[in-house]
């Protein structure tokens, strides 16, 4: 064997060791980035004061159904979903594609019909606006600060005011989808400095201060937990709504 020869023998070693040991420090440095995933902030978003003016409360998307949840999710991260995570999706949203068998029929429904749907949807959730409704329920008055306590329901004492954040809003791959309001003390109690107006409400019977919120919120980031994702998101606005849907105040 010549001089040569052993030269790019040699040479072939030293290349297929550089070549293997990037590959293991790329499966590293992939493994480490799904074990400690940073959170995600959806763009560059402006101020909310800059945004919020600009946007007409018809333009906040409902996100009451698990499947809205996931939508908002992937919308925000600017991720488009799995053909599985479309299914599950699917599956959640539309009583058509569960009662279809799995099979030809489901999946052409599925590419056909239901995934355009959902991605227009996804595509409405881009602007960040999305709006939720929450039960609460109106505490008795307190002349101290002149507000009613908000809270979860009749059940709960005045001073553990509702949270956001209590609830799960959706799943996504059996993890649990949350969100939290970054500025829920701000809508803890429903001001009332008019002592009629007050008494009218504190007359209210029990079952009648049985409320639903609809809340309009801005999202701000996402926070990938092990649990599940929250997403971090402003009120801007919240209206209560008493039975037979009547407005009983505005918030914000």
């Amino acid at each position: 064997m010549t001089r040569n020869q052993v030269a790019w023998i040699v040479l072939g070693v030293i290349l297929a060791l550089l070549v293997g040991l990037a590959f293991v420090l790329t499966v590293q440095q992939e493994t480490d980035r799904r074990s400690n995933p940073a959170p995600r902030t959806p763009g560059a978003p402006g101020s909310l004061e800059e945004l919020s003016p600009d946007v007409r409360w018809d333009q906040y998307q409902a996100a009451d159904t698990s499947a809205d949840m996931a939508l908002l999710y992937f919308a925000l991260v600017g991720q488009e979903p799995t053909e599985e995570e479309y299914s599950r999706i699917a599956f959640a949203d539309s009583e058509s594609y569960r009662a279809l068998a799995p099979g030809f029929a489901r999946s052409d429904y599925l590419q056909e019909v239901l995934k355009p749907r959902l991605q227009e949807r996804m595509q409405q959730f881009k602007g960040r606006h999305f709006v939720l409704s929450q039960d609460v329920y109106l505490a008795d008055y307190d002349p101290d600060i002149q507000a009613f306590p908000l809270t979860a329901s009749m059940a709960m004492p005045a001073r553990a005011r509702w949270r956001l954040e209590d609830s799960e809003r959706g799943t996504l791959a059996f993890r649990a989808i949350k969100v939290q309001a970054t500025n829920q003390d701000r809508f803890a109690q429903v001001m009332v400095k008019d002592e009629s107006t007050a008494r009218s409400l504190d007359a209210l019977d029990r079952r009648e201060r049985q409320c639903t919120a609809k809340i309009y919120l801005y999202a701000e980031r996402v926070r990938e937990e092990p649990f599940g994702p929250i997403i971090q998101a402003r009120i801007v606005s919240m209206q209560i709504f008493g039975r037979s849907s009547r407005l009983i105040a505005t918030l914000g």
